[in-house]
């Protein structure tokens, strides 16, 4: 590095080497006596000689990352982001990505990441926020920051973000759901969702070899993605991977489905029957995931205790969480069990239905 030297006006500057010069046409120029290209500088002044030696070793730093990086846009720069990690992202997550710098910040996209800075940041969010959700832009921002950590990491975001609305949703209650699926061929997914807490991606990578001596192992999903349906043999959060003790209704159902797959129809067909059966029975309208959360109610309602309820829907925790985690079918967890069955039991009774126990 180019030796610090005190001016005359008592601050200190360092010449510090910025790459080589060129014409409009982005051609080096070379220089008419040697025939080399011609360096180029940057002149950086500070009061005291630490200090611009300090800033002379920023400034190389940032441009050395900015010669291999944050020369993109920052379209560029998401999309090198997501390639650069598609093989541990799940397709899902990818998707959105895409999703993202298709639709969202497009005021910033075509600026370079060197050039980017904090207002044009909210100025992007600003607009956005004039027609998307809280969440879409909150979503959005988040991939950004990511992304900025990665190719221009001195950057510092202080983006204010349009708040979260809080959204109460009227949830049906489930002895209405069971009225409303009951000998459809939907019935069985929605049951996995509101009683066992499953999503859809989960739904549909149960296979029939899955379950063993009663118990079902959630090891894999099926996705959408922008290549279409995709399985995964691993879940997409380490609580995600867990296990259920069938109930008897519920495996009755499963005994009558031909072939491995429990749902081997798509997730929209899964969708479209859910609205079909919400709109004939006059129920409120919620989405399938939303049975889920009439799970989450349901084991609120009989009093099960957090961590058996996390432990049961697969909802992230702490690392104490994954530790009860590691004894899943504890006796204080088999407990639970029982008791959220019994209570959907009852409603399966009410209809007259009998089963084997």
């Amino acid at each position: 590095m180019a030796k610090a030297k005190k001016l005359p006006s008592g601050n200190w500057r360092v010449q510090v080497f910025a790459g080589y010069k060129k014409d409009e046409h982005g051609r080096y120029l070379l220089s008419p006596t040697t025939g080399k290209k011609i360096a180029d500088h940057e002149s950086i002044t500070a009061p005291s000689k630490s200090e611009v030696e300090y800033l002379a070793a920023q400034y190389k730093v940032d441009r050395d990352a900015s010669t291999t990086q944050t020369g993109f846009t920052v379209r560029q720069a998401m999309e090198q982001y997501v390639a650069s990690r598609s093989n541990v992202l799940s397709p899902s997550t990818v998707q959105g990505y895409r999703k993202i710098i298709r639709n969202n910040l497009q005021s910033i996209m075509d600026i370079k990441i060197k050039k980017l800075t904090a207002q044009d940041v909210q100025n992007a969010v600003n607009s956005d926020a004039e027609t998307l959700a809280a969440k879409t832009v909150i979503n959005a921002h988040n991939f950004l920051s990511a992304v900025l950590c990665k190719y221009k990491p001195r950057m510092k975001l202080d983006t204010s973000l349009p708040a979260r609305k809080k959204v109460i949703k009227r949830l049906p209650l489930p002895q209405k759901i069971f009225d409303a699926v009951h000998g459809t061929e939907i019935e069985l997914p929605v049951l996995l969702a509101m009683w066992l807490s499953f999503t859809v991606s989960e739904i549909k990578g149960i296979r029939k070899s899955d379950i063993s001596d009663g118990i079902i192992t959630l090891n894999r999903v099926m996705v959408d993605s922008e290549h279409g349906t995709v399985v995964k043999d691993q879940m997409k959060e380490y609580e995600r991977t867990r296990q259920h003790v069938v109930p008897p209704y519920i495996m009755e159902l499963i005994d009558k489905r031909d072939g491995d797959c429990l749902v081997p129809f798509s997730r929209q067909k899964v969708y479209r029957l859910w609205m079909k059966a919400v709109r004939a029975s006059g129920l409120p309208h919620i989405t399938f995931h939303d049975l889920r959360h009439v799970n989450a109610s349901v084991m609120h309602l009989l009093g099960v205790p957090d961590k058996y309820a996390m432990e049961r829907g697969g909802w992230k925790t702490d690392a104490t969480m994954k530790a009860v985690y590691q004894n899943v079918f504890s006796d204080e967890r088999l407990e639970v069990d029982k008791k959220v069955d019994s209570y959907f039991e009852n409603i399966i009774a009410s209809h007259g239905i009998s089963h084997a126990t």
